[in-house]
């Protein structure tokens, strides 16, 4: 049984007790500025522009008859207008980061179709035309990129494919290094401009495999090895969160509640430590979700409903949020001006303070559903957001 079905047989009681409950409450200080259905658009990733003021909407396959059906959209929140709109098939990848606008174009991942191999594309931002597309050899793509000083840093294969990362130029779409990579990935790589190394966990999708996972860290300039670290498999150790760099540091999780701090220079464990509630018993972090620091603490969601703040220092319990009950089951967070912004396998968006995880407001938007991994964004006085039948909303936040 795949780690995704897993998933859903452990948190279906999570998302029934959340939709029965009742919230009653002050009136939120949100209000609904626009709201639209595609379902093209389900659980979506977003990006935006400030220069041009679009804001890039992605969407994922959950939700969608087939998978070929998700799309990209550009909109003009003040105008309330959908610029443009494309269709480009996506696989499954719910708290990727699958779509991001640089120097005025948009990038995206795309899954293979029929004989078609997967690829990396950049679409012209004003019009969504197609101007490159670099083929990654396999069908799959998992997770989403990253962009770092001009070049694009991105995984193909998994499943049952050799895997790779690969260097890209983000401006011509030239392959500057493809290394291949023993394992899968469940998650993005980062970039640190300080070193020069770009890092990643990796995984696996063949059940009960005791083979070890690595933690690596690759120079940017030619794909060569900086360091990499063995973690031994005591429990499923998938790397399934993206890593966070903080300092000297980087933070990196694993699909059964292992989190590791290691030197970003040398790859030393600073801790190490795993996520457990009871003897035998461990929490999950969100698949594919994102760890944020905010001042001294590590700050993430896990599966079970909780928002989870851990001390840099020495990977202890700061504070600890639970929300199953309104909020259901999390993958993924947005942390912006000390906020927390989240929506999971319930039907209301939640905002709590980064500083002590306490609960500031909860509202429910018309005609909700879940959502299959990712996070809402904040985009100048606006909360963004979609469900997994492509609900997008865009909130109005009255205070920040």
């Amino acid at each position: 049984m795949s780690k995704r079905y897993l998933v859903v047989i452990s948190i279906v009681l999570i998302v029934v007790l959340s939709s029965c409950v009742f919230f009653q409450a002050g009136s939120p200080p949100v209000s609904l500025y626009w709201h639209f259905n595609d379902p093209g658009l389900s659980s979506a990733d977003f990006a935006y522009d400030p220069e041009s003021d679009i804001l890039f909407i992605r969407g994922d396959a959950e939700g969608n008859p087939s998978y070929t059906e998700s799309a990209i959209a550009a909109v003009r929140i003040k105008d309330k207008q959908i610029l443009w709109r494309k269709v480009h098939p996506m696989i499954l990848a719910s708290n990727a980061k699958c779509v991001e606008v640089y120097n005025g174009k948009v990038y995206l991942l795309e899954c293979g179709t029929g004989t078609s191999s997967a690829g990396l594309i950049a679409l012209d931002e004003q019009t969504g035309e197609q101007i490159w597309k670099v083929p990654l050899k396999y069908k799959h793509v998992f997770q989403g990129f990253t962009i770092s000083n001009g070049y694009v840093y991105t995984f193909g294969g998994g499943n049952s494919e050799p895997t790779s990362i690969y260097k890209v130029d983000a401006e011509s779409g030239e392959v500057k290094w493809e290394v291949p990579i023993q394992g899968a990935f469940d998650t993005r790589p980062v970039v640190d401009e300080e070193t020069g190394y770009v890092y990643f966990g990796t995984s696996t999708y063949l059940e009960n495999s005791t083979e070890p996972r690595y933690f690596y860290a690759l120079k940017t300039g030619d794909g060569s090895v900086a360091w990499e670290v063995p973690i031994e498999n005591v429990m499923n150790e998938d790397f399934s969160t993206v890593p966070v760099i903080d300092g000297d540091s980087i933070y990196a999780g694993t699909w059964f509640g292992r989190i590791i701090r290691f030197d970003k220079r040398t790859g030393e464990k600073k801790w190490d430590i795993r996520l457990t509630h009871g003897e035998g018993t461990h929490y999950e972090p969100g698949w594919g979700g994102r760890f944020w620091v905010y001042k001294d603490k590590l700050e993430m969601v896990l599966t079970s409903g909780i928002i989870l703040a851990l001390n840099t220092k020495d990977g202890s319990v700061a504070w600890q949020t639970d929300v199953a009950m309104t909020l259901g089951a999390l993958f993924n967070l947005c942390l912006e001006n000390g906020r927390i912004y989240v929506h999971g396998w319930g039907y209301n968006i939640g905002c709590f303070s980064a500083e002590d995880g306490k609960q500031l407001w909860i509202y429910t938007p018309p005609d909700s559903d879940q959502r299959i991994g990712g996070a809402p964004m904040v985009v100048g006085d606006y909360l963004v957001d979609a469900d997994q039948v492509g609900n997008v909303y865009i909130i109005k936040l009255h205070e920040k």
